[in-house]
């Protein structure tokens, strides 16, 4: 069921119920009451509520951001930290590169940032390159989780 085939959207008072149903869910009419009112059944109300109203939220959200037209749709673009600072950073939007002056006002930006962490605090340690310091770094964090479980389990006896 689209807009079009929906009675409630096709009825004279479509707009006073989308207003009603647009409101926060603790200051709105519940639908019996709105039935009550409208004179449209409840069932028809939710089926509404359900498939339209999210279609007019979401209009009016776009004409919001000024992207009623749909020709300026924000995109997804992730700042890569290959310099220091954003403004000079690898920006990408899928495979193609984005220069900073591309860069729209309805663009999302996802600023990517990596920090020097502690290799016990690495949660996956096979992700981590085999160079000879990490694998030094793992095999002394292997022996420290050895020695804490032996003496987890030294002091249980077999049954």
């Amino acid at each position: 069921m689209g807009r079009n085939d929906c009675s409630v959207c096709q009825s004279a008072v479509a707009s006073n119920i989308n207003a009603e149903l647009l409101k926060p869910a603790h200051e709105r009419m519940t639908l019996r009451e709105l039935a009550a009112r409208s004179g449209i059944s409840r069932s028809s109300l939710g089926r509404h509520s359900l498939r339209c109203i999210p279609l007019i939220r979401l209009s009016f959200n776009r004409d919001k951001k000024g992207n009623a037209s749909g020709t300026q749709n924000g995109r997804i673009i992730v700042a890569w930290p290959e310099l220091a600072a954003v403004s000079t950073a690898h920006f990408s939007s899928g495979e193609q590169v984005i220069s900073p002056e591309e860069l729209r006002e309805s663009d999302v930006l996802f600023v990517v940032s990596y920090q020097n962490t502690h290799i016990a605090n690495f949660q996956n340690p096979r992700g981590l390159a085999a160079t000879p310091e990490n694998l030094e770094k793992l095999f002394d964090l292997a022996l420290v989780e050895e020695q804490e479980r032996s003496s987890q389990t030294s002091g249980i006896t077999p049954n």
